[in-house]
């Protein structure tokens, strides 16, 4: 009777048809041709990719009554037997539901016989990494030295649980993930032979679902065929597996850039509403990001079931912003897995994307700031000797503890007539005119670095906890020097691996080039903290980097 599903019935036969695992194709058949078989194979990687198939099909290939070979007839009785696993010389075991000792002594009892009828007597352990330890010691002994007509095949998922001693035994495989393309090739191929009606994005999204295992695309292609008579498309994949349309993400995006507050959370509302996953939402805004960036940056996605019109957004963002978003999605991951109200995260996840990546606005002040007209026509009253004034300091501080961002015409450097100065003179004035009408109103330090504590207590991270108790020592010109006093030895380490972060982001808060310093000193005043946190026990910090609870 021919098996009724399609990972059954499509199943690869011989070498030939094993896909996407070249190196272990070419290894096995050299092997086979030039006679250098080893007594135990460890096949490993991700389900379904074919470890146990290429198992199989190894095994075909030993016993064949034409072989061994690489290229197993199929006709004779071994080769049937083995395809239908009723073989009496090729045993596959279960490792999850025969993993105690007194299965392997039965098994270490039972190699001694030698094959019925073909060349060798072969032992599949599935799942072997489930065995328990004395099973695994029980094996070592007939590992090492099995009877020559003896070769054990162990696949597993999850290698790192295999001990060493039973590795070394073993010539190991790693099998690889397939590549989308390669799993889209196949599933047509199925298509073609079934005579089904599949839109191309939904075979595409269905290979991307499939996060490289072919048996798994197989399996959603049959259950879709199932679900919907006629023409099959990208909608019906997603109504039946629950997976977020890319157009809520499309959407999401286009509220962000619009700053409509009241509209990203209503819509993200009625998201959720529908009934869609939140981590299905929030790991598909991280893939739809990812392909944004890719795209913006002119590069091919790889493993995308994004449309291009859905990818259109690339245009309306720079990389860096884009990179910025993707960013805080991932330093949230670990925060958004422990929460509670995974919803509620979401939208304040989102909330925080209307400013990311953007120049914080000042308010204009005219009574401070002259118009350009006037500072452009201001002049030396001497042409032979004029040469641009000393430019104030964008960044001062003044006794209210004031950070003097600007202060009109005294800031921006005279103009010489324009027929004698040189031309790199008069590009640097623009320059400097340029910078000075963005530096438009004087901005409190205090206010700036409690905007910027306060951003950075929003991300549970290492940084957070190394600018707790931290506070302004000292405002020169654009340079701030933070006293560090939580563990200044290990905490100022840290802050310098992310200092050119940290100033970037508080440079968008003061609107201007900013540079920090950090001294293993205590603040001069407590209420020039940005951080306001009472001291903190030693218990605390372990909680907080640990990601623990305290279990009474």
């Amino acid at each position: 009777m021919e098996p009724r599903t399609f990972s059954l019935r499509y199943r690869p036969q011989n070498f030939e048809e094993l896909f996407d695992q070249e190196h272990v194709k070419r290894t096995l058949t050299n092997a086979i041709q030039h006679n250098r078989l080893v007594h135990a194979y460890l096949f490993a990687g991700p389900r379904g990719v074919g470890k146990t198939t290429t198992a199989r099909i190894l095994a075909k290939s030993l016993n064949c009554v034409e072989g061994p070979t690489v290229h197993p007839c199929d006709k004779c009785s071994t080769c049937l037997e083995i395809k239908a696993s009723k073989s009496l010389d090729v045993l596959e075991i279960d490792g999850a539901s025969n993993r105690g000792i007194d299965q392997i002594r039965e098994l270490r009892e039972n190699v001694r016989y030698r094959p019925t009828s073909g060349h060798y007597r072969i032992y599949i352990i599935d799942e072997v990494h489930m065995l328990t330890t004395e099973a695994f010691n029980a094996l070592l002994k007939t590992l090492e030295e099995p009877p020559s007509h003896v070769i054990f095949i162990f696949a597993t998922t999850e290698p790192h649980k295999v001990p060493a001693t039973i590795l070394s035994r073993c010539q190991r495989f790693d099998f690889k993930r397939i590549a989308p393309d390669v799993i889209t090739k196949r599933l047509e191929m199925i298509i073609e032979k079934e005579k089904l009606d599949v839109s191309e994005d939904a075979v595409r999204l269905i290979a991307d679902i499939a996060d490289g295992g072919l048996r798994d695309a197989e399996s959603v292609l049959e259950q879709i065929t199932t679900f919907k008579q006629g023409r099959v498309t990208a909608e019906d994949v997603t109504e039946l597996l629950g997976i977020v349309p890319y157009e809520r993400f499309s959407h999401l995006l286009k509220l962000v850039g619009e700053k409509d507050e009241a509209g990203l959370l209503a819509f993200l509302e009625q998201t959720f509403a529908a009934g869609y996953d939140v981590a299905e939402f929030y790991f598909g805004m991280v893939g739809f990001l990812r392909a944004l960036l890719f795209t913006s940056l002119n590069m091919r996605v790889e493993r995308s079931s994004f449309p291009e019109s859905a990818l259109e957004h690339a245009r309306k963002y720079t990389p860096k912003q884009l990179a910025r978003m993707l960013e805080r999605f991932l330093k949230s991951e670990e925060a958004f897995k422990r929460s509670r109200e995974k919803v509620i995260f979401i939208e304040t996840l989102a909330l925080s994307l209307l400013d990311m990546g953007e120049k914080q606005p000042i308010p204009t002040n005219s009574s401070t700031v002259s118009e350009p007209s006037s500072r452009s026509t201001k002049t030396s009253t001497s042409p032979q000797t004029s040469r641009p004034k000393a430019q104030k300091s964008p960044l001062q501080q003044n006794h209210a503890g004031v950070l003097n961002t600007g202060e009109g015409p005294a800031s921006i450097p005279e103009e010489g007539p324009s027929k004698q100065a040189p031309e790199n003179d008069t590009k640097k004035a623009e320059g400097e005119m340029r910078e000075a009408e963005e530096s438009v109103q004087s901005v409190p330090i205090t206010d700036v670095w409690k905007r910027f504590m306060e951003e950075i207590e929003t991300e549970e991270s290492f940084v957070t906890l190394a600018l707790q108790e931290s506070g302004i020592i000292e405002a020169q010109d654009n340079l701030l020097t933070i006293g560090i006093n939580n563990n200044p030895k290990l905490n100022i380490g840290r802050l310098k691996a992310e200092q050119s972060h940290l100033e970037e982001r508080l440079s968008r808060l003061a609107g201007q080039k900013m540079r920090l310093e950090f001294k293993a000193t205590k603040p001069m005043k407590k209420e020039n903290w940005g951080s306001k946190s009472k001291p903190r026990s030693a218990v605390e910090d372990v909680l907080d980097i640990f990601k623990g609870d305290i279990v009474r």
